[in-house]
């Protein structure tokens, strides 16, 4: 199932244990929810995440005008 890069964060980040899984600090991951809560959190850092998590981007980003 495809699912948008911050909802995937979201549920990924709020896992309970997850530090485990992403070989983390728990504090690093604290952090990040917190970020994310703030609406600070990088695109590039939700996908560093993700990466670590097993994902892979399905489809690329597209763009238009």
């Amino acid at each position: 199932m495809e699912k948008k890069l911050s909802e995937l964060f979201e549920e990924i980040i709020n896992t309970r244990g997850v530090h485990h899984q992403l070989e983390m600090h728990e504090g690093t991951v604290r952090t990040y929810r917190k970020r994310y809560a703030d609406g600070k959190m990088t695109v590039e850092k939700m996908r560093e995440v993700l990466v670590k998590a097993g994902y892979k981007r399905v489809q690329e980003e597209r763009w238009g005008r």
